[in-house]
């Protein structure tokens, strides 16, 4: 099946933007999605719904993908990752090491494509896509075959790479090519395509469904206190309920009955927090792109590195091997 092919016979695509700790909202519009039974129905019709995710939004569509729906749990396990990352400065450079963690929690799905053929067949033809970064050239590449559970574990390792805040480059075991997460070269996947229904927690992102507060930039790295970073999701949760009765999915009726009232979503308890948001606001705004400039770099100095040694280490095996030669040849002559 050629690419044109495999794009051409999806009715619905949901593609999931990168959103680092802000993932929180993009997973409560997830539990939206299934809690409304939008998935199920969607289903019972015949549509074909495809879910693709770039960097930490690969978490998300791998989820929708394979029937891990217990998202009031990962919202859960979340917030106790949350805490811990906050709790310690050394978590800062060792993000990885919560999807470890994670797929080791909530895992036991991924595994079932090597015993389940109906969930081998989607995945094969292409329900789930997951965009990564090709170095050194920065470029898209698009994941959208997976075979094996090892396929599907080394693309959200990939995925959650961006040295050197989490993890370092993979290099694909089918191609050889190195890659890290695909938030740095398509940071929404399929934005601009027809039957695309796009998601990001960034307030300012022209997606279908996006905050319609204000949400500061910086939780993407540094996620705040329990109770704000918990209303993330329930915020999206709402936010996607209000958009399938808007889109005419769900009755008045429907959504009243899904919506969560008890959602009091605030940045600030005092003015103090407020002026210090707004001041990382605008620190965040003008050193972000520095930042992901430093990331890519890391990256490919990482991978230069790898080459060097891999290098040194052939040389240095070619030169102890002419050694042994030419002393087997001298004693042995």
């Amino acid at each position: 099946m050629n690419s044109y092919e495999k794009d051409s016979q999806w009715d619905i695509t949901i593609s999931f933007s990168w959103g680092g700790w802000l993932e929180m909202y993009s997973f409560g519009i997830a539990h939206a999605l299934v809690q409304s039974g939008m998935l199920t129905r969607w289903e019972k019709e015949g549509k074909r719904v495809r879910f693709v995710g770039a960097s930490t939004g690969a978490l998300v569509a791998v989820c929708l993908a394979i029937g891990q729906h217990d998202f009031e749990a990962i919202y859960n396990y979340m917030a106790e990752c949350a805490s811990q990352y906050r709790s310690s400065f050394w978590s800062f450079t060792h993000a990885e090491k919560f999807l470890k963690d994670a797929i080791a929690k909530f895992g036991d799905n991924l595994q079932d494509i090597d015993h389940n053929p109906q969930l081998l067949r989607r995945l094969e033809e292409g329900s789930l896509e997951v965009v990564l970064t090709e170095l050194p050239r920065l470029s898209p590449r698009l994941i959208n075959s997976f075979k094996t559970y090892e396929d599907l574990l080394e693309a959200l390792n990939a995925s959650f790479c961006l040295a050197p805040l989490a993890g370092v480059p993979v290099k694909l075991r089918k191609t050889g090519k190195w890659v890290m997460g695909g938030g740095i070269s398509n940071f929404t996947p399929r934005m601009c395509e027809q039957n695309v229904l796009s998601v990001s927690a960034m307030y300012f992102h022209d997606t279908t469904i996006h905050p319609r507060k204000f949400v500061p930039s910086w939780w993407v790295l540094f996620p705040p206190p329990g109770r704000k970073y918990k209303s993330l999701f329930w915020m999206g949760y709402n936010d996607m309920i209000e958009f399938l009765m808007s889109d005419g999915k769900l009755s008045s009726i429907q959504a009243q009955l899904l919506f969560k009232p008890h959602v009091n979503f605030k940045i600030y308890d005092t003015y103090f927090e407020l002026f210090t948001s707004f001041a990382l606001e605008f620190t965040v705004l003008i050193w972000l792109r520095p930042v992901i400039y430093i990331c890519i770099i890391v990256n490919f100095f990482l991978l230069m590195m790898w080459h060097l040694c891999k290098n040194m280490t052939n040389h240095i095996r070619r030169l102890f091997y002419n050694i042994y030669i030419s002393l087997h040849s001298a004693i042995y002559r």
